[in-house]
């Protein structure tokens, strides 16, 4: 189904090391993560503990859906919800103690898979895919919810049109729905202009508790026109005056799953290491905050995936330093994901100081940033575990925390965060020490 991918060419591998890439170099990493997908559902048909017969017709629908509509299923088969499920049930997989019983809905999203697929190429197809408890999940698109547990249910795919039966018999699902029915909960659906932009907003996946912070459940209709309130206006902001991290979002950001705050009013946004173009965030407080978070974690998306064509690291090096964003030592691999993610966000911040009604809060913003990059990328450069790929990417950083190092801002500004700066180091050292 799937074969190794070669390395980046060296023009885009440059490009990515300098903290953009552009939406060329972020389809080469989606197409790394439609191999890898693919490598990991090759994986669970390989390892498939219960009767082959579904496994096989839906391997075989999902094939021939691929052949009719390519591009849908790529979209498809690389949703970061997809590579969360994949990754999930080979880790199950590799349990000795669970069976088919325990496994069957954590296997069944093969053929829910295959359904939706089915479901966009005009594809006829029959599967059956086991509830999970009273739910039915289709990837993308929802989740069935009936009121009392059920067992397998039976799908039927004819014209594009998905219809369930059994324990939850009169639900027909459109191929592109978002819209709520009588026993049917869609996605809810950000979207933006004049740069197409589209996020599903994830809060009913099972495959979604990817985080530190707990996932909310179904978010009320309110609350999700507030997030598309927002995300409009973020995307406003990003289009206006960061026109190349908008295309790069637009080309591989696909979804955000809803947080819930640890504490009232705290904000938090995550990524996680298997579902490329995915974050979880808490509800945001502002349309700046929203963007900042979409680009700050998709660039943690992107090294992720950068790391999943090239080697960075012989290994790591033991050793744990200081990062200016963090209260505790971080090791070098996740040193490097925070020079990355906020080298970005320094980019955007200093083009933000463009829009009257931000331009204090993003000048300070970014002379903050500035000035913790360079003591963060330092000791990266001086690693002797870095690959040559690592090295060249280091390389591609450097060069733009200097670029950004000869903007000018006013001195009260590169004052204020030098001090802050200072005042973070120390107490980083009474907190860690010296040698951490």
């Amino acid at each position: 189904m799937a074969s190794a991918l070669p390395a980046p060419s060296a023009t885009h591998f440059a490009d990515l090391s300098r903290g953009y890439g552009g939406p060329v170099a972020v389809d080469i990493l989606i197409d790394t993560q439609l191999n890898k997908h693919l490598l990991l559902i090759a994986h669970i048909a390989e390892a498939w503990p219960g009767p082959r017969q579904e496994r096989d017709a839906a391997l075989a629908i999902l094939d021939e859906a691929r052949v009719r509509n390519p591009q849908y299923a790529r979209e498809l088969l690389t949703h970061p919800m997809v590579g969360a499920w994949a990754t999930r049930t080979i880790r199950r997989l590799r349990g000795a103690a669970e069976d088919w019983e325990q496994l069957g809905p954590d296997l069944g999203q093969l053929s829910a898979l295959a359904a939706v697929a089915a479901s966009r190429s005009q594809v006829d197809a029959d599967l059956v895919i086991p509830a999970r408890r009273h739910a039915v999940l289709l990837p993308t698109l929802g989740m069935a919810i009936a009121d009392h547990p059920v067992g397998p249910v039976r799908v039927q795919v004819r014209s594009g049109e998905i219809a369930l039966g059994d324990g939850v018999s009169a639900i027909r699902v459109p191929p592109v729905s978002t819209a709520d029915t009588p026993g049917w909960y869609g996605v809810s659906q950000l979207t933006a202009e004049p740069t197409p932009a589209r996020l599903g907003l994830e809060d009913l996946n099972p495959y979604r508790d990817l985080f530190h912070v707990r996932p909310a459940s179904r978010v009320k209709t309110e609350e999700v026109d507030r997030w598309r309130q927002l995300f409009a206006e973020a995307w406003h902001l990003l289009t206006g005056h960061a026109t190349d991290r908008a295309a790069e979002i637009a080309c591989g950001l696909h979804c955000v799953v809803p947080l819930v705050p640890d504490r009232p009013g705290e904000g938090r946004s995550a990524t996680a290491r298997h579902a490329f173009g995915a974050f979880g965030m808490t509800p945001p407080a502002s349309a700046v905050e929203l963007l900042v978070a979409m680009v700050h974690e998709f660039q943690h998306s992107k090294l992720n995936a950068i790391q999943d064509l090239v080697p960075l690291f012989t290994r790591d090096d033991g050793n744990t330093y200081f990062a200016p964003w963090r209260a505790d030592p971080r090791p070098a691999g996740a040193l490097l994901q925070g020079v990355y993610a906020f080298l970005a966000v320094a980019d955007v911040a200093n083009r933000l100081r463009g829009v009257p009604h931000l331009r204090e809060s993003a000048e300070k913003q970014f002379a903050i940033i500035r000035e913790q990059l360079r003591p963060a990328v330092e000791p990266l450069r001086e690693l002797s575990t870095l690959t040559s790929w690592g090295r060249r990417f280091v390389a591609g950083l450097e060069g733009s925390i200097a670029r950004l190092d000869a903007t000018d801002i006013p001195s009260a500004s590169v004052n204020h965060a030098k001090r802050s700066l200072h005042l973070n180091r120390t107490a980083w050292l009474e907190r860690n020490g010296s040698g951490a």
